[in-house]
């Protein structure tokens, strides 16, 4: 990891101001630039997103809205990749996620908690 950060910085730095440097074999090398985020305030982004998607459903010219509730819900996948989902949450609104993922044998775990203090 550590070469290919060094290679990257190098030529990152080499190819400033192209984002795309062709080469002869008419392969490319494409420059881009990330940035490591963390600490997301997901409530307050989320509101956000639904606020737009909202919006975004209603006809300018009559008003009227044009998405469901379901195609709204379904559209805020196309801004939040969930990592996980909350499996005891979903059985219990009736909902088995075994259903929707492909699911590994079960595993036993054992969780050790201190007791109160006597």
């Amino acid at each position: 990891s550590f070469v290919y950060d060094a290679l990257s910085g190098k030529l990152g730095q080499a190819m400033e101001g192209n984002q795309i440097l062709g080469l002869r074999d008419n392969a490319q090398v494409e420059r881009k630039m990330s940035s490591s985020r963390s600490g997301w305030q997901h409530k307050d982004l989320a509101r956000d997103v639904i606020d737009r998607i909202e919006q975004s459903s209603v006809d300018m010219d009559t008003g009227e809205v044009v998405m469901t509730p379901t195609e709204m819900a379904l559209k805020m996948l196309d801004y939040v990749q969930p990592s996980y989902w909350r499996v005891g949450e979903l059985n219990k609104i009736g909902l088995n996620p075994d259903n929707y993922c492909a699911a590994s044998e079960s595993k036993i775990s054992i969780i050790v908690r201190r007791g109160a203090a006597e």
